[in-house]
């Protein structure tokens, strides 16, 4: 208020914000839940380290990588077009964009070698890879592991992949009440999440640890035909790399 600032239009941005990440964590849980069910299990492919020691590129986030679990839809594949993941793994993204490769023969065999220095590098900033568009967000946080290094959930959608329906737009309202000398705020929203190729089985009015259970979901469509594919990977950036 000392700033100038309205404080209930502040709050309304911070109601508005909650709500999306509420709806991510919503959609999180349906795509764990739909993936665990039957035949999707194969949607999952896990990269990530199995064993004590130090985590590789074998482990990270790579083109390979991508280009191996996009397979799991085999002539579909194709149809993937975003890429989900987190800022850590984001971050080795960015390093790996950044760095300048050469070999000491231009004989064929010749070992790539990787270093620093950037050259020709002009933005650090990844909007696609391996021809899918990146979206970073937080909330897909890692699974702490001591032992095997921390596991990030990257996830793979093809568009249209995940509908969703309005029944009216989120609204945010406020006003002061004379009466109370109290400022109120109030929001509501109706929507609708699916993923197209599962029903849903669960109990009415579910939570997200129920929507995340592969009970709540059965399988109508091959598992091909469904482009969702998560990846589990580690990365150097992790708390336990």
């Amino acid at each position: 208020m000392g700033a100038g600032a309205d404080p209930m239009a502040a709050i309304a941005s911070f109601i508005t914000d909650s709500v999306l990440r509420q709806r991510t964590a919503t959609l999180r849980a349906i795509v764990d839940g739909v993936l665990a069910v039957g035949a999707m299990s194969t949607h999952t492919v896990n990269i990530s380290r199995t064993g004590a020691g130090t985590s590789a590129e074998a482990n990270f986030l790579t083109a390979a990588s991508v280009i191996r679990a996009g397979n799991v839809l085999g002539e579909n594949a194709g149809l993937l077009t975003s890429i989900a993941m987190h800022s850590s793994v984001y971050s080795y993204l960015q390093t790996v964009g950044m760095l300048t490769f050469s070999t000491s023969t231009l004989s064929s065999g010749g070992n790539i070698a990787w270093g620093g220095g950037g050259v020709g590098i002009t933005s650090t900033q990844i909007a696609s890879f391996a021809g899918l568009n990146v979206i970073v967000d937080d909330q897909l946080a890692p699974t702490p592991d001591t032992t095997n290094g921390d596991k990030y959930p990257v996830y793979l959608f093809g568009q249209g992949a995940v509908q969703q329906g309005l029944q009216a737009d989120f609204r945010v309202e406020y006003e002061r009440s004379i009466l109370s000398k109290q400022d109120i705020a109030s929001c509501d929203y109706h929507q609708l999440l699916h993923i197209d190729g599962v029903s849903y089985t669960g109990t009415d009015n579910p939570d997200n640890t129920t929507l995340s259970t592969a009970g709540s979901w059965a399988l109508k469509y091959d598992p091909r035909q469904i482009p969702i594919v998560k990846m589990v990977v580690n990365t150097p950036f992790a708390a336990t790399p």
